[in-house]
């Protein structure tokens, strides 16, 4: 999506977080993880940016699934369904009415790509309506929102875990299940479903809900719309204890977290890149108070001496304390010139607390494998064990130190088309 020449797409409204008691989604727990920076713009700074297209064709697919739930005890026929995803279509303000009220924007690259997304929606549609739709369970709950409070033992602190499942059926033999719509195009494997947070927390939210319902008696499925395909999953009550220690570690980790940007695959799509430590620069090249020429001499200095020179060599030593001297007075993470990108990475160093480890370890008898703590050994041991032992196995890392690492990336990054 193309960002607008004008800052106003940024709001920002007061921090309404509560740094004690926290009340937090699986949205944003899922954010922090990929991304601490993008949690903070988003849940602490509160500064608003335009839905991406596929968060908006998502969205318009998930109306569209409530629309055929929410006619009981008339049953929508095919064509009501796709007229309904026909008649909410987004458009884009320049082409005729805006999106969600808000101010214009250009969301399809063309008409091209806007007529390949409806047509997609529209097949995805069609094909749930053929093969799932109607079926033989009771929908007791569409797009039902949920609050679980989850009870911090260590300091007594109540924290309220707060979400939306897409839909809850109840089958012929008593099952009650969970169904979680997906547009994504990728399909994890069973594994990554069966350690799903998401589903967890939504088996949390419905325990709250009807406490007297037994777990062995929910199934949990997401269900992937393009590939008309279905992966279920389910939840001990050990699962479930093991998830309130989860969503207290995250929320931990959150009050404590510098909120540094974890780049990755997933910054092509996002809303906060010109105003982000890692991409900021790439929109402001032009308005930098220092000569731009002098930054892009010393990156282009940089990559030479890198083809030829250890990364001892002196004047390396030299320009990399310059630039990140540049990096902190501007406030950003990651520089762009002509032959590619300087980023600044934290590193963290980092033991185990051997005590912890044992008490893990030693009832499933792996505890002389890793005796003498060899890091191989323990990096091949995690590779054997359960997600929940693993999980068991990171909190009982102690991290001795940290700093900061100077990365080059000789890859040419486009500018944007326009800056804000």
């Amino acid at each position: 999506m193309k960002c607008r020449a004008s800052v106003s797409l940024y709001s920002v409204s007061s921090n309404l977080q509560d740094v004690d008691n926290m009340k937090i989604s699986y949205s944003a727990l899922d954010t922090f993880q990929s991304c601490p920076q993008k949690y903070k713009f988003q849940e602490i700074d509160r500064i608003r940016v335009p839905k991406s297209k596929e968060a908006v064709f998502g969205t318009l697919v998930h109306q569209t699934l409530k629309f055929l739930y929410s006619q009981e005890p008339a049953v929508p026929t095919l064509e009501e369904a796709l007229q309904y995803f026909r008649d909410h279509w987004p458009i884009d303000a320049a082409r005729g009415r805006p999106l969600d009220g808000s101010a214009a924007q250009t969301l399809w690259a063309s008409e091209a790509e806007e007529a390949a997304y409806k047509a997609e929606g529209e097949r995805m549609v069609a094909e749930y309506y053929r093969e799932a739709f109607p079926h033989s369970s009771r929908t007791v709950a569409v797009e039902t929102s949920f609050e679980a409070p989850i009870e911090d033992p260590a300091s007594g602190e109540m924290h309220l875990l707060k979400g939306k499942i897409d839909r809850i059926d109840k089958h012929p033999d008593g099952t009650f299940e969970i169904v979680d719509y997906k547009t994504a195009r990728r399909m994890p494997a069973q594994s990554s479903v069966d350690d799903d947070l998401q589903l967890s927390l939504y088996q949390l939210g419905l325990a709250e809900r009807w406490p007297n319902l037994k777990i062995p008696k929910v199934k949990l499925t997401l269900y992937f719309l393009r590939h008309g395909l279905a992966v279920s999953t389910s939840r001990t009550a050990v699962n479930i204890q093991e998830t309130k220690a989860e969503v207290v570690r995250l929320i931990n980790e959150i009050k404590t977290s510098d909120f540094r940007p974890m780049p990755g695959p997933l910054c092509d799509w996002c809303g906060y890149r010109p105003i982000c430590p890692m991409w900021r620069h790439l929109y402001e090249k032009d308005k930098v108070e220092m000569d731009p020429e002098m930054v892009r001499a010393k990156l282009r200095e940089f990559f030479e001496l890198k083809k030829t020179a250890a990364d001892s060599d002196a004047r390396l030593v030299g320009l990399r304390k310059e630039i990140g001297s540049y990096l902190d007075a501007k406030g950003l993470d990651r520089v762009f010139g002509d032959e590619g990108h300087i980023t600044r990475l934290k590193v963290a160093r980092s033991t185990y607390d051997l005590s912890k480890l044992k008490e893990i370890l030693e009832p499933l008898g792996k505890w002389e494998a890793v005796l003498a703590v060899d890091s191989a050994k323990l990096k091949q041991l995690l590779s054997e064990l359960p997600s929940p032992i693993r999980k068991k196995i990171e909190s009982a890392k102690v991290v001795k130190s940290e700093g900061t690492s100077i990365q080059a990336t000789r890859a040419k990054v486009k500018a944007p088309a326009r800056a804000y």
